[in-house]
């Protein structure tokens, strides 16, 4: 018999003992599914992971396979008829297969990468001799190829993909909006994490995504970093992914794809890892909700519901891997309810859940003993382009032009062409420029459609609430709304319908979801994001006073705030949207908020920043600019900064300054200098948390 049968036999064996684990978590799933926890659901599913990878398992008298005698017959059915089988203490104890693989992680629907490099080895020349003789059914040699080739490729695959993802990845740019680096070091801090966290910008990512073990980087999609969105979302969508990484899913995730790459012909295995990916999210929903605490479970809802139809799984590209294809609705409405009923604390483990994970670790994890085990089991386990104008498909136009036909309800000329962009999904705009289609490259499925409509399509008595909603936010201003809207709906398992209302100097985006209305028990309309600008010399004066002091004290300069901008904010525990202040003027903003408004952030232009400040900690000793930064968080936040641990996060370039408060959260002060120890910009996250 050959390695190639050899391996194949092991393969089989393996895959049958796993399935029939996958088939006992599937049924404590179901008969504890109203007691068991997101988490403990997620854990059992990694036992049947480690015993899909691992090669060799030791024996033991409970072992769930010592109440498996029939391993011979399913094997025969399985592999054919051997024609001779030799006594199973002829063969060797185990063969060795040695695993070893590149650290790569993504949780990108889009961008899965994982890279596989098997070592096959066996013990001894006695090994290779020894065990099953004579000649195999003419069967079993050649599913034994089918399954090595199949391996080969996919392994082959992820190493070229692996290889070009870490020649894109260079390329890209790090955030350099000061608003979304504060976020990352927020998020930061809710996991105690030490190691810096990078974040960049990924043009052709379709989500959000987390990357890296040692050196964790969060990449974003180009029209996230590029779209005023607000900061509670953003706060979300970052802390998700970190949640990732401090659950360590970066290092199940390359197990999993190591699993796919060997049991690709068991479609028990396809099942199970779509099932581990959507327990996984669910663990991962249920940590963040433990760190952000239960007030926050109706925007953090509104935010998963936000970017699972905003990325849906149609959105992206085929892959290899099986992190894909669990954002469909029902899945949606499951994550959802969990969010709902999240308490705090639910995602510790309990003492039950700790004996029950040992139990089962202990019963699953090891094959029954030699004397009991089958022939079968025994001998198994001992074997072992972007930018260029492309033209629309035709077919593709027709969907496209049917689409745009039935939105605008008249005939609209689209072009026949399309800039290709990075990705999957790409978007043919009309002749005219009015109306936008985004569709998938690889199937051609419609995607959304936008355009202008009228404002008269929601109604004057909503158009009236809107109104009111905006004076609420800011009453020295008189709203006017265009008389049209545009107008995007979204087209799939989960249809989402938005519309964009302007005025003179303001703007405010509403979204219609009916789907959501029984589900959350909100309005069918609900506003979403809006800006207002307006003269900042229109402000309160005592407002204004405040920030010219504060730009006076921290950058020593005079401050004439020209322009002043209210955005979207965080949500409040009821799910409402707050605002925040940025006044802008001679090069210099100042972020407010609050009420009374207070100083959160003040330094000059980013561009400015970035030319002039100390790109390392090694140019002004740590001694002398902690004592900048203690002089201006004490005046300007009334902080003492005594007993903060200093730092440098040598991804972003700043000093940061931390101290451990209660609830497992952390208070952060953000700085960055120049050469001559003059203060650039200063952050204070205290602020932030305390008011929240």
């Amino acid at each position: 018999m050959d390695i190639a049968e050899r391996l194949f036999n092991w393969f089989v064996a393996s895959t049958l003992m796993a399935s029939a684990v996958a088939v006992v978590v599937l049924a404590v799933q179901h008969l504890l599914r109203r007691r068991i926890h997101a988490r403990l659901r997620y854990a059992l599913w990694l036992i049947v992971l480690l015993r899909l990878m691992l090669p060799v398992l030791p024996q033991s008298p409970v072992s769930l396979f010592n109440a498996v005698p029939a391993w011979t017959d399913i094997k025969n059915a399985v592999l054919g008829v051997s024609y001779q089988w030799n006594k199973p203490d002829a063969i060797s104890e185990h063969s060795q297969i040695e695993n070893t693989y590149k650290p790569y992680y993504t949780t990108n629907e889009a961008e899965k990468n994982t890279v596989l490099q098997p070592l096959l080895t066996t013990d001894t020349e006695e090994h290779i001799t020894a065990g099953i003789e004579g000649e195999s059914h003419p069967a079993v040699r050649v599913l034994a190829v089918v399954w090595l080739t199949g391996a080969a490729v996919l392994l082959g695959y992820n190493l070229i993909y692996w290889l070009r993802f870490q020649n894109k990845i260079k390329r890209l740019s790090p955030v350099d909006r000061a608003s979304i680096l504060k976020i990352a070091e927020e998020s930061r801090s809710l996991f105690s994490m030490k190691r810096p966290v990078g974040i960049y910008v990924d043009p052709s990512a379709q989500s959000p995504y987390i990357t890296g073990i040692f050196r964790p980087a969060v990449y974003l999609p180009k029209s996230l970093v590029s779209e005023t969105v607000n900061e509670q979302l953003l706060k979300h969508v970052i802390v998700h992914e970190l949640a990732h990484y401090k659950r360590k899913d970066t290092i199940w995730n390359m197990v999993g794809s190591l699993v796919f790459a060997v049991h690709w012909m068991n479609p028990i295995v396809w099942l199970v890892l779509r099932q581990i990916k959507a327990d996984r999210e669910l663990a991962c929903d249920a940590l963040v909700l433990e760190k952000l605490g239960e007030e926050e479970a109706v925007p953090y809802g509104m935010t998963i519901i936000e970017f699972l139809r905003r990325y849906a799984s149609g959105r992206s590209p085929a892959h290899l891997l099986y992190f894909r294809g669990s954002n469909g609705q029902r899945e949606m409405m499951r994550r959802i309810r969990m969010i709902q009923s999240f308490k705090k604390g639910s995602y510790k483990f309990s003492m039950l859940a700790v004996i029950l994970v040992l139990l089962f670790g202990t019963a699953t994890l090891t094959n029954a003993r030699e004397s009991e085990a089958a022939p079968f089991a025994v001998a198994a386990q001992e074997q072992q382009q972007s930018g260029k104008t492309v033209k629309v498909d035709k077919t593709v136009a027709a969907k496209l032009q049917q689409v745009v036909n039935e939105f605008a309800g008249k005939e609209i000329k689209l072009k026949d062409v399309f800039k290709l962009a990075m990705g999957d999904y790409q978007t043919v705009e009309s002749v005219d420029g009015k109306y936008a289609l985004e569709f998938g490259l690889e199937k051609g499925a419609v995607l959304s459609v936008s355009g202008p409509v009228p404002i008269d399509k929601i109604s004057k008595e909503d158009q009236e609430k809107i109104l009111q909603y905006l004076k609420k936010i800011y009453p020295n201003k008189t709203y006017t709304f265009e008389n049209e809207m545009k107008m995007l709906k979204e087209i799939g398992s989960f249809e989402r319908i938005s519309y964009t209302l302007k005025g003179k100097d303001f703007w405010i985006v509403l979204s219609n979801q009916k789907q959501l209305k029984d589900l959350l028990g909100l309005p069918e309309l609900k506003p979403e994001n809006y800006e207002i600008k307006t003269d900042a010399k229109e402000l309160d004066k005592k407002m204004l006073k405040t920030a010219s002091e504060a730009v006076k004290m921290v950058l020593n300069q005079d401050f004439n705030a020209t322009e002043a901008i209210l955005r979207s904010g965080q949500f409040d525990s009821q799910g409402d949207m707050l605002s925040k202040w940025q006044l802008k003027g001679n090069g210099i903003s100042v972020g407010m908020e609050g009420e009374p408004s207070r100083v959160s952030a003040v330094g000059y232009d980013s561009k400015r920043v970035e030319k002039e400040k100390v790109k390392t900690n090694k140019e002004i000793p740590e001694k002398e600019a902690r004592k900048v930064i203690a002089a201006v968080a004490k005046e300007l936040y009334n902080i003492d900064i005594s007993g903060y641990k200093m730092g440098w996060d040598n991804d972003f370039k700043f000093y940061t300054l931390e101290k451990d408060i209660e609830n497992n959260k952390t208070t952060i002060i953000t700085a960055e200098l120049d050469a001559n120890k003059n203060m650039m910009n200063i952050f204070s996250y205290e602020r932030l948390q305390l008011n929240r």
